[in-house]
């Protein structure tokens, strides 16, 4: 049984080699390829280097048997190495190259061990020996025949250390695997090689569900508190730019972030918030967009000159029409996929943006975390601290934060006769103020509100709300999913996790909830 599966892991690595060398030659102006030489590498690799056990098997008959699962961990070495290009991961993540360098190094040591005979210690020496004339030939390659594949001395160092780890780690294994019975050493060497190929499905990084399951991990540990962040482990820091455009309401100034990698094109996200951000919060911002640049989308932050002057307080949604349209032309996006994540008032403004006319037969999705569905609603619920939903009033008591800014926020709107709502907490007079207003007043109030707008939305949209937010009634985003849900596909979460969109610390007991915004955290990364 085990020989069985040795033979049939040997067919597929092979099979595996020969494809990837097939790839490279009928592509090998590909930038995943270009300037490394590997077509010639990988022939070399395949007419050679890939025959040596069975050619001293059956010419020289070094083994009374075939070793296949030895062979198997040798072929493994070029695998590793040939898809590692094929899936662009040596670009794609900046450490990518320490794995097989631990591994091929490792591989070699375990070889000269278990099929060579050679001791623990020579085993070992002749590996990181054989590794550093490759690690010299690659340098010296890049010298004299303008190759790129070295980075630098501090990739060399990194190499070196990392395969002289893996060549003691992996003769140390052997040589405990050769204390116990035959079988369990070949299942266990089984169990690497399956290890091997999960980890080359894993490398497969931001493409299909387990891509995307590395990328909700990276994307958590970045951004919800976490003893290590393993993101700029695997990623290199993402271009910064200062940009500067046109809207409706004038100038618009954003940070914008772009991947390292070498792409055309990249999925792009426009986060979009409401109001004038406090000092304290720009690198709280200016973290999350590098984070999104770091996982692989283009990142804009954008908002009018004049709130990042200070000269307004609010947003308007032009502001994100006319990032989503600078975007198409001034950035390596991929039009299709090009979406809005919204924070709070944001989160509302985002939508009424991806519903105009101009860009939303377009927008590839929308991430509403935490913002009002109905202005006039919202207003009334501040008011009268309660909120309802389906006819029914629930207490609910504002921030003081959010109770001093409506005011003025209806004022800056140009529906000054309105502010008389927050002098009652009478419902009924509220909707008499309401009523008595003039239509253009209210009108203003509805063009900012996402219920005014529910039949021009049609991308996919994603729901976030906290149960217990003081800036925000959670029953404002039911009251949104509850009108789009027959219109697009929309998914909901209403969580316990969040300080209005301010991540809480993460204990024992917020584990399950945690659970659930991971699913709903991967659901998003698996669309955008």
């Amino acid at each position: 049984m085990v020989a069985t599966l040795g033979i049939v892991a040997n067919v597929a690595i092979r099979l595996g080699i020969i494809y990837f060398l097939g790839e490279v030659w009928l592509f090998p102006d590909d930038p995943r390829f270009a300037g490394k030489a590997i077509p010639l590498r990988n022939t070399i690799i395949v007419l050679s280097f890939s025959l040596l056990f069975p050619l001293l098997y059956w010419w020289r008959k070094k083994w009374p048997r075939y070793p296949w699962w030895l062979d198997n961990l040798y072929l493994s070495i070029f695998l590793l190495d040939m898809a590692g290009n094929s899936f662009n991961l040596y670009d794609r993540l900046f450490y990518f190259d320490l794995i097989p360098h631990f591994h091929g190094t490792g591989a070699i040591a375990a070889v000269l061990f278990g099929a060579f005979g050679f001791g623990p210690l020579l085993a070992v020496g002749v590996a990181h020996i054989i590794h550093t004339v490759l690690e010299a030939q690659e340098y010296y390659t890049d010298v004299l025949f303008g190759t790129h594949n070295v980075r630098g001395t501090f990739d060399v160092v990194n190499d070196l250390l990392m395969g002289l780890l893996g060549a003691g780690l992996y003769v140390g294994l052997y040589l405990w695997l050769r204390r116990g019975r035959p079988v369990t050493k070949r299942w266990v060497l089984a169990a690497v090689i399956a290890a091997l190929s999960f980890l080359l499905v894993l490398g497969i990084i931001f493409r299909g569900p387990l891509g995307t399951h590395a990328k909700t991990i990276l994307f958590v540990t970045q951004e919800f508190p976490s003893p290590v962040k393993p993101l700029t482990w695997v990623s290199d820091e993402p271009r910064h730019e200062q940009v500067i455009f046109d809207s409706d309401n004038g100038p618009v100034v954003g940070d914008l972030f772009i991947p390292a990698a070498n792409e055309e094109r990249y999925p792009a996200v426009i986060i979009t918030l409401g109001v004038r951000m406090g000092d304290e919060n720009y690198p709280v911002l200016l973290h999350f967009a590098e984070t999104l640049s770091r996982l692989g989308y283009v990142a804009l932050w954008p908002r009018l000159e004049t709130v990042e002057r200070r000269q307004e307080h609010f947003e308007r949604p032009e502001t994100f029409v006319a990032a989503y349209q600078y975007l198409q032309h001034g950035a390596p996006v991929a039009v299709e996929r090009t979406s809005f994540v919204g924070f709070s008032v944001g989160s509302s403004l985002g939508f009424v943006a991806a519903s105009d006319s101009a860009i939303a037969d377009d927008v590839h999705g929308l991430v509403f975390f935490g913002g009002y569905y109905d202005l006039i609603e919202y207003t009334t619920a501040v008011a009268t601290r309660s909120a309802t939903y389906q006819g029914r009033a629930t207490p609910w008591e504002p921030s003081e934060e959010t109770a001093d800014t409506m005011p003025r926020a209806i004022v800056a709107l140009g529906a000054e006769p309105l502010v008389p709502i927050f002098e009652t907490n009478d419902r009924a007079r509220i909707a008499k103020i309401i009523a008595a207003a003039p239509q253009q007043q209210r009108d203003a109030l509805a063009a900012m509100s996402p219920a005014g707008h529910v039949d021009a939305f049609g991308a996919r949209l994603f729901i976030l709300h906290d149960e217990s937010d003081s800036f925000v009634p959670y029953q404002e985003s039911l009251k949104l999913y509850d009108s789009m849900r027959e219109r697009t596909e929309a998914t909901l979460l209403i969580t316990n996790l969040f300080e209005h969109v301010q991540v809480q610390s993460v204990s024992f007991g917020t584990l399950g909830e945690m659970k659930r915004v991971y699913g709903f955290l991967y659901h998003i990364l698996r669309f955008l």
